[in-house]
This record gives C-alpha cells, sequence and structure tokens, in this order.
C-alpha cells in the first residue's frame, strides 16, 4: 500500500485530537501576555522610583517594547517553523493505518477525486430535477383539491334538483318523456286519418 496521503496537519490532527497550529497559536499568546505583564512592571517600578523622569521612561519603554515585540516575533517564527517542521513532522515514508478506519481507501488519485466529483455532480442535478417534479405535482395536487372543492360546493348546490320531484309530486322523467311520445304519436295518427 502506499504511505499515507494526509497532509501532515490532517495527520496530526487525527493523531493528537487537536490541530498543532493551535498550539502554536496559544503559546503565542501566552508569551505575549508575559511580555506585556513584565513590561507592565518594569513601567511601575521604574516610574515609581522616578516619578518626575516618568515621560522619559515612558518613550524610552515604548521604543524598546517594539524592539521586543519584533525579535519576539522574529524568534517565535522560527521556533514554530521548528516545532511544526521538525518535531511534529510525520515523515512520508510511515504508513500509518488506523483500527478504527479498515477499509478507507487513502490512495486515491485526482482522477479519484474528479470521477467522485462528477458523480456527486450528476447527483445533485438529479436531486434538483426531483425537487422540480415535487414541486410541480404538489402544484397539480393543489390544484386538483381545489376543482375537487369547487365540485363538493356545485354538487351540493345543485343536490336541491334531485329532491324537487320528491316535493313536488313531479312524474317520473323517464315515464313522463315515454307518455309525451306515446299521446304525440297518437295524434299524429288521428291527425292523419
Amino acid at each position: 500500500m502506499e504511505p499515507h496521503t494526509y497532509s501532515d496537519q490532517e495527520l496530526l490532527s487525527d493523531l493528537f485530537g487537536f490541530l498543532p497550529t493551535r498550539l502554536t497559536d496559544r503559546l503565542y499568546d501566552i508569551m505575549n501576555a508575559c511580555v506585556y505583564n513584565i513590561f507592565d512592571g518594569i513601567t511601575e517600578k521604574l516610574t515609581s522610583t522616578r516619578p518626575d523622569k516618568e515621560f522619559e521612561i515612558a518613550e524610552a519603554l515604548r521604543s524598546f517594547e517594539k524592539r521586543v515585540e519584533m525579535d519576539l516575533d522574529a524568534a517565535f517564527n522560527t521556533f514554530q517553523d521548528y516545532l511544526l517542521g521538525s518535531v511534529l513532522a510525520v515523515p512520508r515514508t510511515i504508513d500509518i493505518r488506523y483500527d478504527d478506519i479498515t477499509g478507507i481507501r487513502t490512495d486515491l488519485t485526482q482522477a479519484h477525486e474528479d470521477a467522485l466529483d462528477e458523480s456527486l455532480e450528476a447527483l445533485r442535478k438529479k436531486i434538483i430535477a426531483q425537487k422540480r417534479l415535487n414541486h410541480f405535482l404538489k402544484k397539480k395536487v393543489d390544484s386538483m383539491q381545489g376543482e375537487l372543492s369547487s365540485m363538493d360546493e356545485y354538487s351540493q348546490i345543485l343536490s336541491f334538483l334531485s329532491q324537487v320531484p320528491e316535493k313536488h309530486n313531479v312524474i317520473d322523467i323517464e315515464f313522463s318523456t315515454e307518455n309525451i311520445i306515446l299521446k304525440a304519436s297518437n295524434q299524429k295518427r288521428e291527425h292523419c286519418k
């Protein structure tokens, strides 16, 4: 199997449970806090010793503080490069395998990633098409439900028509129609005679 393809930061994050740059950032913050506390103590001690020279002391310490900041930043950058590049560096020849991630391929190439991206894009397009279809079907169902409720309203409005013949003793329509046809044909025969 090929050596791991993790970046050092990913691998170290997995091993330590935190990002190594967080450690260096925290160390930098602690270093700055210590330096500023020292400068505050020096300023307080010197101004209490020579209150008549407070302005000169503040000016001298301000310029000294800037110089110290620049030197400490340069020294810390060297320390950070050494810590991350040497102390916490993982040699590329080490093949690290975790017990809990067996079956996961760590030898994927750019071609594999491109094929996966294409598959994900095709799936995204299918999901968008499905959402559009669902939206269209929902509108259609809503429209049909509106039509059905309108038909129910019309049905209730027109239901009185089925009750009219009973209320007003109307003869059955089929019987009445047959009776009219029969009478009309009888009259036609009598008229033709």
